[in-house]
């Protein structure tokens, strides 16, 4: 538990140095944007908390009010917040816009996206830890009662609901459902074809965390950016497993391992 508060006070203290260096600089005259997105629990955290730390980056998290009000984007700050960025590389982590990621690749010609994909037993029981059942409660919710007014809610895709539905849901477990939110944001990959676009770059947690160097080696130079080797100072494969416990209903695995036979090479 102690070693997470070396990597806050890191953290906090980056910021405050990047904001000291900034105060004097004006706003750079072509910042690229770059969106952190994928499915909750699957190491966006850990992917924004790396440039942060960065000083040739300026890293806005999804609750920042530059970007966003209630954790979700504000599509009418994004423009101001590219022009306004004195950083030559802007980092956002719009995490509950995901189903939007084609809308941002299509409305910012230069913006480039990193999708973060975890395993999805892993992406269970970590969301279960933190949120217990309130996200698995959105997807019941919705699916079962036709209701809910979130982020799931406002952004799945209908032709994914409709697959969802089909299912024998009155037999899911809360960690069913869970699952059935990674598939949902993950499927966006596919549902949109974000493969076909040279802007879009998938990073698998499971690789990034057992093989930092080269994965970030890639990573910066999707981005365009010189790698430093200390980035992966903070970066810790110990969260690798921790759903390997998990049983799903026999429906709801075999979408997750169609999916992940398909992502993931």
């Amino acid at each position: 538990m102690f070693k997470k508060y070396p990597e806050k006070i890191s953290r906090r203290l980056w910021r405050h140095i990047k904001v000291l260096m900034y105060t004097a600089r004006k706003p750079c005259n072509e910042t690229l944007p770059i969106f952190i997105m994928g499915c909750g629990r699957s190491g966006t955290t850990m992917m924004i908390n790396i440039f942060h730390r960065d000083h040739r980056v300026l890293a806005l998290n999804e609750n920042d009010p530059k970007i966003a009000r209630d954790y979700m984007l504000d599509f009418n700050k994004i423009p101001n917040a590219i022009i306004a960025s004195k950083a030559s590389v802007l980092v956002m982590k719009p995490i509950l816009n995901s189903f939007d990621a084609l809308y941002l690749l299509k409305t910012y010609h230069k913006s480039k996206v990193l999708w973060m994909i975890r395993d999805y037993k892993d992406m269970v029981a970590s969301s279960m830890k933190k949120f217990n059942t309130t996200v698995s409660g959105y997807m019941k919710d919705l699916v079962l009662e036709g209701r809910g007014n979130n982020w799931l809610s406002n952004g799945i895709p209908r032709e994914t609901l409709e697959i969802i539905s089909s299912l024998d849901i009155a037999n899911l477990s809360p960690l069913d459902w869970v699952a059935l939110v990674w598939w949902s944001v993950n499927r966006t990959v596919i549902l949109n074809r974000l493969f076909e676009f040279e802007r879009f770059f998938l990073v698998n947690y499971e690789t990034m965390v057992s093989n930092p160097e080269s994965t970030l080696k890639s990573v910066f130079d999707f981005v365009g950016l010189k790698y430093k080797k200390k980035t992966i100072k903070y970066i810790h494969a110990a969260s690798i497993g921790k759903g390997a416990h998990i049983e799903l209903h026999p429906q709801v695995e075999a979408l997750c391992q169609d999916l992940t036979s398909v992502l993931i090479l």
